[in-house]
């Protein structure tokens, strides 16, 4: 957000309302399903991840 004053008097331009919160789930739905399987994985599954992700992907 950038201000500027002009005469004692502030003005507000581009000013945006995005929370962090708003951004990191809109994150997790473009890629859950990257994430799930990633977290699968991780844990020692491996085949059934890449099961997993070719389902989600469809």
């Amino acid at each position: 957000m950038s201000t500027i004053a002009l005469k004692e008097k502030n003005y507000a331009a581009n000013r945006k309302e995005h929370g962090i919160f708003k951004e990191i789930v809109k994150t997790y739905r473009e890629y859950q399903a990257e994430i799930v399987c990633g977290l699968l994985a991780q844990s020692g599954n491996v085949t059934e991840a890449a099961k997993l992700y070719q389902m989600m992907k469809k």
